[in-house]
C-alpha cells in the first residue's frame, strides 16, 4: 500500500505508524532488570571484599541513581534486607562457580 506525504514523497509503509512503533521500542529497551543490577553489585563487592548490608545498599543506590541519570528505568522496588540477601546469595554462587573452574 502506498502512502504519499504532503511534500509528495512516496512511502510503501505508513511513516506515522513506524514513528509510533519506534517510540514504543525505545521505551521498552530502556528497562533494566533488578537482577542485572544485583549481579553487578555482587561482582563489585567480591572485588572489594566487603559484603555487609550497608555497603551493598549504598552501592545499589549509587547504581540506581546513575542509571536514572542515563535515562534507564527499573520497574521493581528494592528493600534493604531483600537486596542484601539476594546480593550475598549471588556472591556465594559466583565464588562457588569460580572455585569449580
Amino acid at each position: 500500500m502506498k502512502f504519499v506525504s504532503k511534500s509528495g514523497n512516496v512511502y510503501w509503509r505508513n511513516p506515522e505508524k513506524y514513528k509510533l512503533w519506534r517510540k514504543e521500542y525505545e521505551k521498552r529497551s530502556k528497562i533494566i532488570k533488578v537482577t542485572a543490577i544485583q549481579t553487578a553489585v555482587a561482582k563489585e563487592m567480591i572485588m572489594l571484599g566487603d559484603s555487609c548490608e550497608k555497603s551493598i545498599n549504598a552501592a545499589t543506590r549509587s547504581y540506581l541513581t546513575q542509571l536514572k541519570k542515563d535515562g534507564f528505568s527499573v520497574k521493581h522496588k528494592l528493600t534493604g534486607k531483600v537486596n542484601a540477601r539476594k546480593v550475598n546469595y549471588i556472591i556465594s554462587q559466583l565464588k562457588i562457580h569460580a572455585y569449580n573452574i
